[in-house]
């Protein structure tokens, strides 16, 4: 069950529990994991929310943090916990924020990818995205560096 949490202020999102799992989750599977408080952050500034996937129990399995101003709508982070990957959850986060986008009338969604995340990235284009662009060298970390590839939907 995917459930659609827009918080209108950061304190709304702390008080639910949502953001230290998302904070979990982000320390798993990111190097740079945004923690708490920058989840806090983010989701104060205007036009910004989250989608969670949750299971029947409450429990989250996902998260799409966002932000829509006027016509672009921006996947900021997207994660699914590794406990429930390849099971659906990301596709399902991505199929209700293009929903989403369409309702607050958004022309385009854009987000940026690792250039090495091939699952990742095969998931997007399923879902309808291209490339529009590279950040040569964006990630950077003790393991090297990569490029970032932005890519976008059109809604």
């Amino acid at each position: 069950m995917t459930v659609f949490l827009n918080f209108a202020t950061p304190d709304t999102a702390q008080s639910s529990g949502y953001v230290s799992d998302i904070a979990r989750v982000e320390r798993e599977l990111f190097d740079d994991a945004w923690d708490g408080l920058a989840v806090h952050s983010v989701l104060g500034q205007f036009g910004a929310g989250v989608l969670i996937a949750c299971d029947d129990d409450d429990e989250m399995l996902g998260y799409c943090i966002y932000q829509i101003v006027f016509e672009t709508a921006e996947i900021l982070r997207i994660a699914t916990d590794s406990r429930y990957q390849q099971q659906g959850v990301g596709g399902g986060l991505l199929t209700d924020f293009v929903k989403l986008g369409k309702d607050k009338g958004a022309e385009r969604i854009l987000l940026e990818v690792r250039a090495d995340n091939s699952s990742a990235i095969r998931l997007y284009e399923r879902h309808g995205f291209y490339q529009i662009d590279v950040r040569a060298g964006y990630y950077k970390g003790d393991w090297g560096q990569t490029d970032a590839l932005i890519l976008q939907r059109d809604l």
